[in-house]
């Protein structure tokens, strides 16, 4: 029993993580009425990449991306290893900014930004602190009124949905929508990678690597519903145009006096899941950082989140020069999510053959796949 609690909790922070991010940052909408195409080859890519992880994670159970990165030459893997630090680094600043930005705008108008970092900051601050075993609890928590509201919003939505949204299919051309599937997997279906180093089910193999597609199954049929709702209430044209589509979508429900301000309600759990996605990338920080410089994770936590909050309030003038940066991340983002797996991948591959050799259970040159 305490084993499926965990492994709940487990999922429940994997799934929330990878698309806790389209509650407010959203998709990207460049193929406007086709952008369910892209986000749905988008999910095909993300459930094949998912064999990839669950191979690596199969090969070398528990090993974060910095303990598999540690495995390479110094002189490659220290390089990679500063590049992933950095970009989690980075996509913790870009969280912690739009949401607060968000919740300035949307709940606490008269709150200035710096005060809404620095609250934020202390709460990463202290899932820094505690075992990843807190916060998949707390994701646990989080994801069940989440996914009530998401669906809640749908259901009072629909009466308003025109499908005629939808179409025609293909208006723009392909380019674009192949263009949308790369960002859409690039942001954030891509940072899957990340989450190497959770074990769900480290004694059965198997079973791991159907947890692994689970994960990616159930955070795509959820951004699909927010696509779908997106598009079918807003057009592809105002959804793209718009910061915040899908709390702009909350916003048209007005069912009585309780839910005549649903959207601000919302986005207290939409908040809560920044707040899960900025401490994992933190944590992942610090390991970084602690395999760069040989320091403990304890040690780095305080500087890294003073760092966290200034850089955040430095960073960027606006909310809009956020988004303005996030048409060019994509482009990092899939480099790094697509290099470093492949590479860490082949190097896995390389050691447990290598292992196995010794052992004398595998032919020299055997490959051994899924």
């Amino acid at each position: 029993m305490k084993a499926s609690s965990h492994l709940r909790s487990r999922v429940a922070f994997a799934v929330l993580f990878l698309m806790g991010a389209n509650l407010l940052i959203g998709n990207s909408y460049r193929a406007e009425q086709d952008t369910w195409i892209s986000v749905l080859l988008a999910s095909v890519v993300l459930v094949l990449w998912t064999f990839v992880l669950a191979r690596i994670s199969k090969l070398f159970p528990g090993k974060d991306v910095f303990s598999l990165l540690a495995m390479l030459p110094k002189w490659i893997g220290f390089p990679l290893i500063s590049i992933t630090t950095f970009y989690c680094f980075s996509q913790t600043v870009i969280t912690l900014r739009v949401y607060s930005g968000f919740v300035h705008i949307v709940s606490l108008p008269n709150t200035t930004i710096l005060i809404l970092l620095v609250l934020i900051s202390l709460t990463v601050w202290f899932f820094l602190l505690n075992d990843n075993e807190v916060l998949y609890r707390f994701s646990y928590i989080t994801i069940i009124p989440i996914i009530f509201i998401v669906l809640l919003l749908f259901v009072f939505l629909a009466p308003m949905f025109r499908a005629q949204n939808l179409f025609p299919i293909f208006y723009n051309n392909t380019g674009d929508v192949l263009y949308c599937t790369a960002e859409n997997f690039a942001f954030p279906f891509g940072n899957i990678f990340l989450l190497l180093g959770i074990s769900f089910c480290p004694n059965e193999p198997k079973k791991e690597r159907n947890v692994w597609i689970l994960v990616a199954i159930l955070a795509c049929l959820l951004t699909l519903i927010i696509v779908f709702q997106n598009l079918l209430l807003l057009g592809g044209k105002l959804s793209n145009a718009l910061d915040f589509p899908y709390n702009f979508a909350a916003s048209l429900v007005n069912v009585g006096d309780f839910f005549s301000r649903i959207e601000v309600f919302s986005s207290l759990f939409f908040f809560l899941s920044a707040i899960v996605r900025s401490a994992y990338l933190m944590k992942l920080t610090s390991r970084g950082v602690q395999r760069l410089v040989s320091v403990s994770q304890k040690a780095v936590a305080f500087p890294l989140i003073t760092l966290l909050c200034a850089y955040s309030a430095i960073a960027f003038e606006n909310t809009n020069s956020v988004f303005n940066f996030l048409q060019v991340f994509p482009y990092i983002a899939f480099l790094v999510q697509f290099g470093i797996p492949l590479v860490i991948w082949f190097v896995c591959e390389r050691t447990a053959r290598r292992k196995n050799e010794e052992r004398g259970e595998l032919p020299k040159y055997t490959f051994r796949m899924l």
